[in-house]
């Protein structure tokens, strides 16, 4: 059973600019994080990509969970978010660090995440980084006993005031023009 004494925070990596500019503030600040992605359409290859420019390639996880089902399909993006917290717990059991970090690089209005459109009204909008739902979420882990703190450390900023407030201008500059970003 194969530790990481080296990597001390698990951060999800999406493929968007908010969680680029997560990876790149983590690493800035000394950060050196297994990095969790799932593989989704294009993005399969900026995860990587990603990981790699930052630094973590090689402890780099990219999983999926690959539940198919037959009936009508969920249109939301909601059961990937609720893998992706899965495939970062599980991340989570590689790291000898007692309460380690789980960081969900997501902006705060992405996260309130209201309507844009009439279609995404109640239910069919996700709201899996909304304040409220990451409180229940951390109290869910606290309760079954998964020592894991989760940490959303762009909650109070837009994706703009994000961005200007990037550790790395010159990477972020090189790679956001190729990410991909909802909202």
């Amino acid at each position: 059973n194969r530790r990481l004494y080296d990597r001390d925070c698990v951060s999800l990596l999406s493929g968007g600019l908010d969680s680029l500019k997560g990876g790149i503030d983590a690493t800035a600040q000394g950060r050196k994080p297994i990095f969790v992605s799932q593989p989704a359409f294009e993005d399969t290859a900026r995860q990587v990509a990603y990981a790699n420019a930052l630094g973590g390639g090689d402890w780099h996880q990219q999983w999926s969970h690959k539940v198919v089902f037959k009936g009508k399909k969920e249109t939301s993006t909601r059961a990937r978010s609720m893998a992706f917290y899965g495939l970062a717990v599980l991340a989570t059991s590689l790291l000898e660090i007692k309460r380690p970090d789980i960081l969900v690089p997501e902006n705060g209005f992405i996260s309130i995440n209201p309507p844009l459109l009439p279609g995404r009204m109640a239910s069919l909008s996700t709201r899996t980084t909304h304040p409220l739902f990451m409180a229940q979420l951390q109290r869910l882990l606290d309760a079954v006993g998964v020592n894991t703190q989760l940490s959303m450390p762009y909650r109070f900023k837009t994706k703009g005031e994000m961005l200007v407030q990037c550790a790395d201008q010159s990477l972020l500059a090189k790679y956001a023009c190729d990410s991909t970003s909802c909202g």
